[in-house]
């Protein structure tokens, strides 16, 4: 009596598991459908409910995965890139980064975050926390933004009228302090900021030589500088020193972040078109070895930077 007990709860614990699948794959299949048959919102209402509820666990993953493709394919319309989209996305598939490790989506994911953030740069320094309450993060990039008003506005009177900063003469040296606040106060955003220094130090290569641009970059004037440096780009190697050691600090810390791979190819192009570097062979050798950087560290080798510096590598060094 007792072992027919049992041979019966056995088989009804094995229909309630049964049943309990079938529930969340129905579930599943439903919200599949209804993308098939265009009612995307009401496919996001049932998604939203199954990865929300543990009686779905069983296709939680897939769910979440499904959702962020769905996103994914919506940040980029017609030509023009959908930054509430793209967020969306970016927040799904680091989820499951986050809560399964061991998904065989892993690498794919991985892909497709690595491709939203070569859109939006700033999704991998403050991933998706931008537009929610996080008051910090919120100061600390519009720290970031008003350094980019600073530098490219033309009337720095009005811009510091409107945002109600202190007016002043040089809005290069402004955005430099801005910058280094960020940097000192925040040092878990500090490679945005370091590529931002980069960033503003060589659009103003062509006046490097003046005693001005350096008084205003702050940096130090009687920095070390490697003879190598020295030679290659007298007379304003002290501004090219400071830039490489930004590049070699995000080269140890940060070898394979998308900044550090952007610094060195963009880098390289400012160099390649650098008039006052006579000498071919020492161009080429330095752009090469920024660019064999690239080779090296991007994993996206099917990226447009990957294949540029890789096409240029075979036709020009």
């Amino acid at each position: 009596m007792g072992s027919v007990f049992r041979r019966g709860l056995i088989l009804v614990l094995f229909c309630a598991l049964g049943m309990a699948q079938n529930i969340s794959y129905t579930k599943y299949d439903e919200m599949v459908n209804a993308f098939v048959l265009g009612l995307d919102d009401k496919g996001i209402e049932i998604g939203h409910e199954i990865i929300s509820n543990k009686e779905y666990e069983n296709v939680r993953e897939k769910t979440v995965v499904w959702l962020a493709d769905y996103y994914f394919n919506g940040f980029l319309v017609d030509g023009e890139l959908n930054y509430i989209f793209a967020e969306r996305s970016y927040a799904l598939y680091t989820m499951v980064l986050m809560n399964y490790p061991t998904s065989e989506y892993k690498d794919y994911v991985g892909v497709r975050k690595t491709l939203i953030e070569s859109f939006f740069r700033e999704l991998s320094i403050f991933g998706f926390q931008y537009n929610t309450a996080n008051r910090e993060i919120q100061t600390i990039k519009r720290k970031f933004d008003i350094s980019d008003l600073y530098f490219k506005t033309i009337d720095v009177d009005m811009l510091a009228k409107y945002e109600m900063l202190m007016d002043t003469k040089s809005k290069f040296s402004t955005a430099i302090s801005y910058i280094d606040a960020i940097i000192v106060n925040h040092p878990e955003y500090e490679i945005y900021g370091y590529y931002q220094k980069i960033m503003l130090l060589l659009s103003v290569i062509d006046r490097w030589y003046e005693k001005e641009a350096l008084q205003q970059s702050g940096i130090d004037p009687k920095r070390t500088i490697h003879p190598s440096v020295e030679k290659i780009f007298k007379p304003y190697s002290i501004i090219a020193s400071e830039v490489l050691s930004y590049i070699k600090y995000m080269d140890d810390k940060y070898p394979s972040s998308q900044f550090t791979l952007d610094a060195h190819f963009i880098f390289s192009a400012y160099i390649w078109n650098d008039v006052n570097i006579k000498s071919k062979s020492v161009k080429k050798g330095l752009v090469s070895s920024h660019l064999q950087y690239i080779m090296e560290n991007d994993s996206e080798t099917l990226g447009l930077r990957y294949i540029l510096a890789k096409e240029f590598i075979i036709k020009n060094l």
